[in-house]
């Protein structure tokens, strides 16, 4: 029902954000600047402050004027005079050794000292990085005095697109708020996984994510998806838990046209003319990152020579054992590479020059770096489970996520015939965040 109040978009997720926003923040991010810019609605911004345990208004260029402040890729940045000093010391170092050891000092060894500056290197860079973020964040939290405290009415409504099961306070708030006041509360789910693949992630996500998940499908006026798949999938938890009320429930597309306007750099971790393939996305078990180490290790027992794997990413849950086995394996060091804090116009030149993607996600909510792929005019080979194949449609290439064999073969099959299977994704057309807006305006409104 349309409500002739304010409408409040939630930016909680934000308020301990810095650099630029990926994933959920970046969703709240584009509806966030569009939202600011209808005229035609009454749109003002609410957070909940964790410390203070209450709702307040926040202004807009409070939390996006800075966006690109200490930027997370910042710490693949070179101060040379940081570099130097490192370099100069070690060079010291090894200058003072007795001349039979200065003799053994072969190659190998002072590739691994420059192995071990690099380290030492990007251990301060992120130690300085991190006090920034630490500043920006602190300085988010103080609330000036012209923060005022949010008073809801009946004709208000409250929509909500980012992780609110971060703040289980901020839930609880909500739930007695809206049986108090009436307000339209409106619900964005990206996806339910913690509920029903609770293996996929570490402890302690389950039980607040299923209460914010409750408070959502029992008390929310309207609920969006952002894939029928996920849409089915809250319809099985309300019918799991006994909710009898029907849901109403919307879908809506997520953007997918590239962010990147600058121009692409390539990162010094691939050279010119080197064929490779590409993953993108949070190193963590979900991902499936694991099957592409079988199929790595498959092609090698087999005699088949696969192009290099990149995988772009920060770790995530449940990785740090499949890491070791692929960053210590002989047959998969040189071959599988992991590379975390990847520029943005690096990552564009990644896309831009991978024969194509893969992407054998065990479960998701939409799937985002499939149609960034196709985006970019690349192929990708994903898996038939949950909302991928909604993604995928007919342009991505399918296998399952727990068939090494099959997998294998069908990268080796799109090598074989690349030009002629990559040919129909050089067409597509990215839906944009604008198309994407006007469907949650209509929902609105």
């Amino acid at each position: 029902m349309k409500r002739n109040g304010t409408v409040w978009l939630d930016l909680t997720d934000l308020q301990e954000w810095s650099g630029h926003f990926t994933g959920v923040q970046r969703v709240v991010f584009e509806y966030a600047t569009r939202l600011v810019s209808d005229k035609s609605l009454n749109v003002r911004f609410l957070r909940f402050n964790q410390y203070h345990k209450d709702i307040k208004e926040i202004r807009y260029e409070d939390v996006f004027s800075n966006e690109n402040d200490t930027h997370p890729t910042q710490v693949e940045g070179v101060h040379m005079d940081v570099k130097d000093r490192i370099k100069q010391q070690l060079i010291r170092v090894s200058g003072s050794l007795p001349p039979f050891l200065q003799e053994q000092l072969t190659q190998d060894r002072k590739k691994k000292l420059k192995q071990v500056a690099k380290k030492v290197y990007r251990g301060a860079q992120k130690a300085k990085h991190g006090a920034a973020v630490l500043k920006h964040r602190l300085v988010r939290n103080v609330q000036p005095s012209s923060y005022k405290a949010v008073t809801l009415t009946d004709q208000d409504t409250v929509l909500i697109v980012g992780k609110l099961w971060d703040y289980p306070e901020y839930v609880d708030l909500l739930s007695v708020l809206k049986q108090k006041v009436g307000f339209r509360y409106i619900q964005l789910i990206h996806d339910i996984i913690p509920v029903y693949q609770r293996h996929l992630f570490g402890d302690g996500l389950f039980e607040p994510f299923s209460n914010f998940l409750f408070e959502a499908v029992s008390g929310a006026d309207e609920l969006i998806c952002i894939s029928d798949s996920t849409a089915a999938d809250v319809r099985f938890f309300a019918k799991d838990i006994g909710i009898q009320k029907e849901l109403a429930i919307k879908r809506i597309q997520l953007g997918d046209t590239p962010q990147i306007t600058a121009e692409a750099t390539k990162p010094d971790f691939v050279s010119d003319k080197e064929k490779f393939l590409l993953t993108v996305g949070t190193v963590e078990v979900r991902k499936n990152h694991q099957l592409l180490y079988s199929v790595y290790k498959l092609a090698r027992e087999r005699g088949v020579t696969l192009p290099k794997l990149v995988v772009v990413g920060g770790n995530g849950w449940l990785t740090e054992n499949m890491r070791f086995m692929v960053e210590h394996d002989d047959e998969t060091k040189d071959t599988i590479v992991f590379k975390s804090g990847v520029s943005d116009t690096a990552l564009k030149w990644l896309y831009q020059n991978c024969l194509f993607t893969v992407y054998p996600s065990i479960y998701e909510g939409w799937g985002l770096p499939v149609r960034e792929s196709f985006a970019y005019g690349k192929y990708c080979i994903t898996t038939k489970r949950s909302s991928l194949p909604e993604a995928g449609g007919t342009m991505a290439g399918y296998a399952s996520g727990y068939d090494a064999n099959e997998f294998l073969e069908k990268i080796t099959e799109t090598l074989n015939n690349l030009a002629a299977i990559t040919k129909k994704t050089q067409k597509y057309q990215p839906y944009t965040w604008d198309q994407s807006y006007e469907t949650l305006r209509s929902i609105i409104s």
